[in-house]
Formats: C-alpha cells, sequence, structure tokens
C-alpha cells in the first residue's frame, strides 16, 4: 500500500513545472533620448515596477481576482513588495541613456497581502497534460495520425503544456473517432494510463463552411469538462494554441487554488544524519509559503517527529516540497520528510 501512495505521487510531480518560481521577474530594457535623463530614468523604472508586478499577479492569481487587482494597484503598494532593484550594463553618452533594470519581489509580503485579502494563489504553473487532437472536415478524420496538422505543430513548435502521445498504431487501438465524439470515459482512461496520465486536454477541430470550429475539454477526476469554443474565419495555429494555453491554466488554476481561509493538519516524521543536517530541512521547511506553524512534538535518535499546520490541500504539499528541495512521503494523515 505504501508503494501505491508513493507511486500516485511521482506521477503527480510530472504534471507541474519547477524551474521557474512565479515571483521571479525578467531584466527590462530601458533606452531613451532625454534632457532630464534622471527624471526619465525615474519614470521607466516607474513603468516597469506596474508591468513586473501585474505580470506576477496575472501569472498566480485567477483572471477575475486578476482584475481586482489591476484596479487596485498603486505605486505606493507595489513598493511595499520590492526587496531591491538591479541595474546593469548603465550607459549614459551625451543625452542617450540605456541599461537593464531587473526588479525583485518579496514573495513572503505578496503572500501575506494576499492572505491578508483572503485571495487565493498558485506557485506554479502545471505542464505536460496528455494532449488530444481530433481533427475533422468534410471529407476525413485525423486523431493519432502524423498528418494530424496540428501535431505537426506542435512536434515543431515545443511547449511545455502539452505532451503528445506517440502517435502509434497503439494508440490508434486504444481510441477511436466514435470514443472521442462520444467522449468515451473507460477509453479515455486506458488511453491515459498507457502514458501514466491521470489528466488530458482534448481538442476537437472542425472546418464547415470555410469556418474552424474548435471546442476545448477538459478531462481530470474522470470526467470530461468543456472549457471553451473558438470560431476562427482563419486557421492559426499560434492563436488556437495561445487560446488553450491561457484557458488551461486558468482552468486549473481554479481547480488548484491555495487557500488562505482555512487550514490543515499533518503529523510528520523527519529522520536526519546530524543536526547540521536537521537545521538545514528545517531551514528549507520555513521557505515553504503554505506552511503556518510547525511544532516539535518528539525527539529521538536521528529522528524528529511534527506537527505542521498549513494551508490548502495534502495535494499541494509534494509539490512545493519538491520545489525547495526536500521530499516528502504522505501515508493517510501521516508523512516522512527527507532531503532530495
Amino acid at each position: 500500500m505504501n508503494f501505491f501512495i508513493t507511486f500516485i505521487i511521482t506521477i503527480f510531480f510530472s504534471n507541474f513545472a519547477f524551474s521557474n518560481s512565479l515571483f521571479d521577474t525578467n531584466f527590462y530594457e530601458i533606452s531613451f533620448n532625454s534632457n532630464n535623463i534622471e527624471d526619465d530614468k525615474l519614470k521607466k523604472i516607474r513603468n516597469i515596477k506596474y508591468k513586473s508586478i501585474k505580470t506576477i499577479f496575472n501569472n498566480i492569481l485567477e483572471p477575475s481576482d486578476f482584475k481586482d487587482f489591476e484596479k487596485k494597484v498603486n505605486e505606493d503598494l507595489i513598493n511595499t513588495f520590492i526587496k531591491n532593484i538591479i541595474i546593469e550594463d548603465e550607459k549614459i553618452i551625451n543625452n542617450n541613456y540605456s541599461s537593464q533594470v531587473k526588479i525583485n519581489y518579496s514573495k513572503s509580503k505578496i503572500i501575506t497581502y494576499l492572505r491578508s485579502k483572503n485571495i487565493g494563489y498558485v506557485e506554479f504553473h502545471p505542464v505536460n497534460f496528455l494532449t488530444i487532437i481530433y481533427e475533422k472536415n468534410n471529407l476525413e478524420k485525423k486523431l493519432f495520425s502524423k498528418n494530424n496538422s496540428y501535431y505537426n505543430y506542435l512536434i515543431n513548435n515545443k511547449n511545455n503544456l502539452y505532451y503528445l502521445p506517440l502517435l502509434d498504431i497503439n494508440d490508434r487501438f486504444i481510441m477511436s473517432y466514435d470514443d472521442i465524439e462520444n467522449l468515451n470515459l473507460n477509453k479515455i482512461r486506458k488511453f491515459l494510463s498507457k502514458y501514466s496520465k491521470t489528466e488530458a486536454i482534448l481538442i476537437i477541430s472542425s472546418n464547415l463552411k470555410n469556418e474552424n470550429q474548435y471546442t476545448l475539454y477538459f478531462y481530470h477526476n474522470n470526467n470530461f469538462e468543456q472549457i471553451n469554443k473558438y470560431n476562427f474565419i482563419n486557421k492559426s495555429y499560434e492563436i488556437l494554441f495561445d487560446n488553450v494555453e491561457s484557458d488551461v491554466v486558468n482552468f486549473w488554476k481554479s481547480k488548484n487554488l491555495i487557500q488562505n481561509d482555512t487550514f490543515n493538519n499533518i503529523n510528520c516524521d523527519v529522520p536526519y544524519f546530524n543536526l547540521l543536517e536537521l537545521k538545514y530541512i528545517k531551514s528549507k521547511l520555513s521557505n515553504i509559503s503554505i506552511i503556518k506553524q510547525i511544532k516539535l512534538n518528539n525527539i529521538s535518535f536521528s529522528i524528529n517527529n511534527y506537527n505542521i499546520d498549513y494551508y490548502g490541500t495534502k495535494k499541494t504539499l509534494p509539490i512545493l516540497f519538491q520545489m525547495n528541495g526536500l521530499d516528502i512521503k504522505i501515508f493517510n494523515n501521516k508523512c516522512k520528510i527527507l532531503l532530495k
């Protein structure tokens, strides 16, 4: 039984991106000609403040909450989140100014603000959703075929959201056109089982009277849920998949928000080799934003036991622990925390 739980958690990891934090920002290039360089430089940096903080909040909030934030945001509020401002490659030649500017924000201050407003958020975006694309028109149907133009586009334009099937004879044996049109749940489960996935994107494309129509579904919790429909006069793969990515990520956010109004508890053993390793593990735990409180229950040789209060649900724990260099193995309401 323990092996099964650990296996499920490993599969769950494969659907999320850990590499870049949603709270990180990029360098912005500033370049202008002016008779008042210092004032214009400050104006440019002010614009970068708004642009960069909106990028962060757009990434971590649902669309409705982000719109509310946009209405309320001002420079004073932004300044409360700023950790530091980095200016590199600064050059002033006559009246010409150029530089690279990066504004770093405090993740803990942003989350504290969201908790004070009782706003749910996410800390990561999903990746590698198994993607099923059914293409049909008046003359032909294409499913798991290398002649499917949408698969060809994704093969040549890599995107971490989409995990593509092998498009082999076994794929075509497991699922047929009729299975897709009837949203056959038994067949989709078998298909996902082949790729060790639990969630999938389904796009049904139809070409009718020179109009391209698309229906977007998301499969999760053993069921299909329709997310959106699109109608385009001209076939544009880039526009289509930009829309799909935005809608899928926002749908996923709505189902996986870290809520700030309630918290849960789990009891965990923390094995350690020496006190230095224990101190390091505890420092990593303190960086996990959803942890509200850690209480020591018991000390024994090379293993301590803690009660951990945390915001959100249990399924977010493995992801955030992984992001912070820790491994958590969960058994009902007990767990073991190890260094990766």
